[in-house]
């Protein structure tokens, strides 16, 4: 695969998706298209070798906690999040995002190759300072946070494909 220009480019969408630090070609792509027993997204690598692999995304989750007179404000405007923080989300490389909600309890659910990294490129975003600082005035700490985390990461213990 000749060239050095590497990007994450979503299979029917000619547009870039992600950073061009990475050093393999990559393809987001619906397994379905690929093997009709899977249906999970994973990333098709072509490798400078030529070997064509697949690697599944690895998935994280976390939880965020709502103050109690937020539950409408915050779900309007997840209903209209910003396109360019949108952009900046498929950039830095997380994918099938989902924000589950039960009460004041929030659940985060994503794909994403290096969740630390993904979000040090985010931290130093304008678009996404600007969105942080305007959604802040709607959380309140997340009761089982430990010292030290920024996330209350959980711990993924079954997964059925």
């Amino acid at each position: 695969m000749p060239g050095s220009d590497f990007a994450r480019v979503a299979i029917g969408s000619p547009e870039p998706l992600a950073d061009k630090d990475l050093r393999t070609r990559a393809y987001a792509v619906p397994v379905s298209q690929c093997n009709t027993y899977f249906a999970e997204w994973t990333a098709l690598v072509i490798s400078p070798s030529h070997a064509l692999t697949f690697e599944t995304m690895p998935r994280c989750a976390f939880k965020l906690r709502i103050k109690q007179g937020a539950i409408e404000e915050y779900e309007r405007e997840h209903a209209r999040v910003w396109p360019e923080l949108l952009a900046k989300l498929k950039a830095v490389g997380i994918s099938d995002y989902s924000i589950f909600r039960r009460g004041q309890d929030l659940f985060l659910c994503m794909r994403v190759e290096d969740f630390d990294r993904a979000w040090k490129e985010l931290d130093g975003d304008p678009v996404n300072q600007r969105w942080q600082q305007f959604m802040a005035r709607l959380f309140e700490p997340v009761p089982d946070l430990t010292n030290g985390e920024r996330f209350a990461m959980m711990k993924e213990v079954f997964y059925l494909e």
